[in-house]
């Protein structure tokens, strides 16, 4: 029962890490052909992959379609100098449209081909062909058009807001470490209390008021020698 349920375990990891690993792949490759921002190439083969993944493998596959989806896209961010929140919660929405349109298509093609899915009549070619391919592959395209026009204001907001707490709560904690936030960003000593030196407490003090006293008394005596 043991060894059924890791050989279940594994075939499911085995199946996500391939899927994964060849979309992104080929996702790397197909993105050389993207114009400007560089998010929409002409063809698009892993998308084909995910599908044929989907069909063989199910569940799995839709896992593995995201991690690989999120992988190029999260790597074309970072190559364009994008950072922060928008390198994260961009490519994110992108693969789950990649990874919503293999499920979409391996679902209408199972639904209206058949299962187990054998593709050895005309017919059944074309209807898998016009489900899976022309059908199913808008959800991605939709679904990555709205988030990156939807991109911009919230997630500059969101980082905004992020950035704030993040100065309030260094704010608070260099207040409890005895340091204050000018308002060039820097830190800076606090003030010392009065009647304390800004370097400790009492005991600081009265060391200093002994080397002043022995500092005066050496001066008194070097003017005593030259007069003398």
């Amino acid at each position: 029962m043991r060894a059924d349920a890791e050989h279940r375990a594994w075939r499911v990891a085995r199946a996500a890490l391939a899927t994964a690993l060849a979309y992104a792949a080929v996702g790397w490759v197909a993105l050389m052909l993207a114009g400007p921002p560089g998010y929409a190439a002409p063809l698009y083969p892993p998308a084909g992959i995910a599908l044929a993944a989907v069909l063989t493998w199910g569940r799995p596959a839709v896992l593995g379609t995201l991690a690989g989806a999120f992988a190029v896209n999260a790597s074309l961010g970072w190559l364009r100098g994008q950072e922060g929140l928008a390198l994260v919660v961009l490519p994110f929405i992108i693969g789950v449209g990649a990874a919503a349109q293999a499920w979409v298509g391996a679902w209408l093609v199972h639904r209206f081909v058949g299962k187990p899915l054998l593709l050895n009549e005309p017919r059944d070619i074309a209807v898998a062909g016009a489900l899976g391919a022309a059908v199913a592959c808008v959800t991605s395209p939709s679904i990555a058009t709205l988030a990156l026009g939807a991109a911009g204001p919230p997630l500059r907001q969101l980082a905004d807001v992020v950035g704030r707490r993040r100065a309030r709560r260094a704010d608070r904690h260099a207040a409890g470490a005895g340091v204050h936030r000018p308002a060039g960003g820097g830190l800076a000593a606090a003030p010392a209390q009065p009647g304390r030196a800004a370097g400790g407490g009492p005991g600081s003090s009265r060391r200093r008021d002994v080397g002043d006293r022995r500092a005066r008394a050496r001066a008194r005596e070097r003017r005593l020698r030259t007069r003398g």
